[in-house]
């Protein structure tokens, strides 16, 4: 079994385990915000650091429109398709409450299976890609819960759309397994791009005012998000 297969059945079962124990544990305020604060350093790390660098080796200077498509994709998804925002001055919590959010999440994992699917390809960035959506997808997961929880939705319904969010990602690496030995190293490349735009997009559009809504703590805020982007350095010196 190639080892992509284990990293989907792993993330698969994290993103469960987070989204489900908002059922059983109440849990939020700045230890949530400094995960997902860290969880946004490893996304900037992989992208500029990995992702953006081996894009560029295989498309060249096209780079910068796939990496801007990317980011775009999500942002018009999101904002215009999606709806995204809060109405009538409602409280703000990742997203949106309820489906909207889900939606709007559930997009997001379905590219980041399709980025992982892809770069299980690419010596030495699999891994990378892999490590970025695991420390994402916990706090995602657990926070989807909470607003669905705080929306008043049945549990057993959170329970089924959590168990769907999770699923994203495997459905993600199984297209991208099934059209990676039919396209063209570039278009690889392209995928990656793609990819890195959107983690740009989850980071600084999704995660980081999710962290700075309150202004108490923002310096560990900081100290988590260089820790985040340290840890990808590293990796990068490993690789």
């Amino acid at each position: 079994m190639p080892p992509v297969a284990y990293q989907t059945a792993l993330i698969f079962v994290v993103a469960l385990v987070a989204g489900w124990t908002p059922l059983w544990i109440h849990w939020h305020g700045e230890g949530l915000r400094l995960v997902v604060s860290m969880a946004a350093g490893i996304f900037f790390g992989a992208a500029f650091l990995h992702m953006i660098p081996e894009a560029t080796e295989l498309v060249g200077h096209a780079v910068g429109a796939y990496l801007l498509a990317g980011f775009l994709l999500l942002y018009v998804a999101e904002n215009f398709v999606l709806g995204g925002g809060c109405a009538h001055g409602d409280e703000c919590d990742y997203h949106q409450l309820g489906l909207v959010s889900f939606f709007g999440l559930s997009l997001h994992g379905l590219v980041e299976g399709v980025a992982l699917g892809a770069t299980s390809e690419v010596a030495g960035l699999g891994v990378v890609v892999f490590i970025a959506i695991l420390a994402h997808k916990a706090p995602a997961t657990f926070t989807l819960a909470s607003l669905l929880l705080h929306g008043h939705y049945p549990r057993r319904l959170v329970a089924m759309l959590v168990g769907g969010f999770a699923a994203t990602v495997p459905v993600g690496v199984a297209i991208a397994t099934l059209l990676v030995h039919e396209i063209p190293t570039s278009a690889i490349g392209t995928l990656v791009a793609l990819a890195a735009g959107t983690f740009l997009h989850i980071a600084t559009d999704d995660m980081l005012p999710h962290v700075h809504e309150e202004r108490e703590g923002r310096g560990r805020a900081l100290a988590a998000l260089l820790v985040g982007i340290a840890f990808m350095a590293v990796a990068t010196l490993g690789g």
